[in-house]
């Protein structure tokens, strides 16, 4: 069964020279037929019930002349915009090439993902969610560069706003990107589903590993890496320069849809205001990648920099009698900068001064 939508790209739509040179009778009447075509089975083709669609019928469904119907279709074919196989059943080849990865796509989803990844699948890595594309679909993927994907994914759908939207640290990519698929199967289409806010709360309340969740990636098991004594066997403690110029980087690139270059740059600059403490800048970054920050490098930078340690200042009659011509309201006055040499001689003194300067 279809779902209720369904690709169309109106750019390739105006582009098509075969459709172009068709009236525009002809290519609204071939609109109504993709939607037909959309909601039969095989995916594609122009049935009803299983049954071929005679011209009446179609002229019926779609409120024309059978003269009319008889003439387009006729400018249709002769353009190439459709085929017929050999029971003479009108089918339209691009949405039966979208069925066919489709099901190669759902297929390799119950493997676990993409079976070209043969090698390096099972282990740490991110799961990302990007989107939007044209048609509303969001696409939830593996990689361990979400910021390289991202321009991938770009590349294969030029004109589309395709940003990442969130992304989250796993442990082992195929077992988290299979049991993610599967919870919106339902509303599945490859790698690309139909979400709406609800499911995207879900899916990183899930990721993000409340207590109550089974996938508790960022703290039970990332802590599970680095739990072992020394001598154990197991691998040492992750090296927080090795961190910051891996998860770090990627966690920029990906927040910010910066070059690996130019990201590079900003983490050094970091480094060089932090005297290279690389465990504070990628504890920042996670902090900034966790609240979602809208301008993460000038946040991060802030949350850098060296606090103020000037000394407090030093308290000496001068001062005291300055503060106290403050509060009557003296200070800019005439004659008391006149005494102001006077005042040197005590507290006493200058409070004196002050209050005969008040009352005079």
């Amino acid at each position: 069964m279809s779902g209720p939508w369904m690709k169309f790209y109106p750019t390739n739509w105006r582009a098509d020279p075969k459709l172009r040179m068709c009236s525009m009778g002809a290519r609204g009447l071939w609109i109504e037929m993709l939607c037909l075509m959309h909601e039969a089975t095989p995916y594609g083709s122009l049935l009803i019930n299983g049954n071929i669609v005679t011209d009446r019928q179609l002229a019926s469904l779609v409120g024309a002349g059978a003269t009319e119907i008889a003439e387009w279709l006729s400018e249709l074919e002769s353009a190439g915009v459709f085929s017929r196989d050999d029971n003479g059943i009108i089918f339209s080849r691009r949405m039966r090439r979208d069925e066919e990865k489709r099901a190669d796509d759902r297929a390799a989803g119950k493997l676990g993902g993409n079976p070209k990844l043969t090698t390096g699948y099972n282990r740490p890595g991110y799961i990302y969610l990007m989107g939007v594309r044209a048609d509303g679909g969001y696409k939830i993927g593996v990689s361990t560069n979400p910021a390289n994907r991202l321009k991938k994914v770009r590349a294969q759908y030029p004109g589309h706003d395709i940003r990442v939207i969130d992304f989250w640290p796993v442990p082992d990519m195929g077992k988290y990107e299979a049991s993610v698929h599967q919870m919106f199967s339902g509303k599945k289409d490859g790698e690309w589903f139909t979400l709406n806010g609800g499911d995207i709360e879900t899916l990183s309340r899930t990721l993000k590993g409340p207590n109550d969740s089974p996938h508790k990636v960022q703290k039970l098991e990332a802590k599970s890496y680095n739990s072992e004594p020394s001598g154990s066997g197991a691998a040492s403690p992750a090296d927080p320069r090795q961190q910051l110029w891996s998860e770090g980087l990627s966690a920029i690139q990906a927040m910010t849809g910066k070059t690996d270059g130019a990201a590079r740059k900003i983490v050094g600059r970091w480094c060089k205001l932090t005297q290279d403490d690389c465990a504070i800048i990628l504890s920042k970054i996670r902090t900034a990648q966790a609240e979602k920050v809208g301008d993460p490098v000038s946040w991060v930078t802030a949350a850098l920099m060296p606090r103020s340690t000037a000394p407090p200042k030093k308290v000496t009659h001068a001062n005291m009698w300055t503060e106290e011509a403050k509060a009557f309201g003296l200070i800019d006055d005439p004659g008391f900068r006149r005494l102001e040499g006077g005042l040197s001689g005590g507290q006493d003194q200058g409070f004196d001064l002050a209050r005969r300067i008040a009352s005079s």
